[in-house]
């Protein structure tokens, strides 16, 4: 296997704690695929079979929702490191529940539900990563939940711009995606988002250029969403 995937495989949340050497003998003794996809390219059709957990070496995809109004959701965005399939590829339907795009040119790790499980025997930090993951998949579902579950616009801005910061430990967020994405997750229209992205700025709440935020009054905006 090339280097420069081993190398990429560190950076994901699988193979944290485990070194380059140690991910290359692991990798050639189980079932996997190395699959190249272009820009716009499906990767995955909702209700398809899942059979495999993606692993991204290089690229971004998107995790879309398709209603029959012709209406699209990005559900998420996920980039080098980042998984997907984890929880359908073991549970008893295990048909992907939304579409998965690759919005660059990308590389996906495939790991087959039998070699997930030789990597969990064979090795306790992978084991120990994968039940971590599944864990935090299943937050940030509830996390999802949680935005639905909020009244006003403003209020799930500012809760997505408050898991940035908890994220990234600073005040200066560089946002991992443009504001149709952003509009995109937060399930509203763009034109919406970008007037009250105009109206927290006036307010003094937050400045903005481009996919850069500056938070200004980080008590504020948790006053929002408690």
């Amino acid at each position: 296997m090339k280097s420069e995937i081993i190398q990429a495989l560190t950076n994901s949340p699988l193979f944290k704690g485990i070194e380059e050497a140690n991910i290359e003998e692991l990798l050639t003794t189980i079932d996997h695929q190395i699959k190249e996809f272009k820009k716009g390219e499906l990767i995955a059709i909702e209700e398809d079979n899942c059979e495999e957990l993606g692993i991204i070496v290089f690229g971004n995809i998107q995790i879309q929702k398709s209603y029959p109004s012709g209406k699209v959701v990005v559900l998420d965005i996920l980039d080098q490191g980042d998984i997907f399939g984890e929880i359908i590829v073991f549970s008893k339907e295990h048909r992907f529940p939304a579409t998965i795009l690759s919005i660059t040119d990308s590389t996906i790790l495939l790991l087959s539900k039998t070699g997930i499980k030789q990597l969990c025997k064979e090795n306790e930090c992978f084991l120990e990563n994968f039940l971590q993951s599944l864990t935090s998949k299943i937050l940030m579902l509830n996390r999802k939940v949680k935005i639905l579950s909020y009244k006003t616009l403003k209020e799930k801005i500012a809760d997505l711009l408050i898991e940035e910061y908890k994220h990234q430990q600073t005040l200066v967020l560089t946002l991992p995606y443009d504001r149709k994405e952003m509009a995109d997750l937060l399930g509203i229209p763009r034109p919406s988002l970008s007037r009250e992205l105009s109206i927290m700025k006036e307010e003094g709440l937050i400045d903005y250029y481009k996919n850069t935020v500056r938070i200004l009054q980080l008590n504020a905006l948790r006053e929002l969403i408690i």
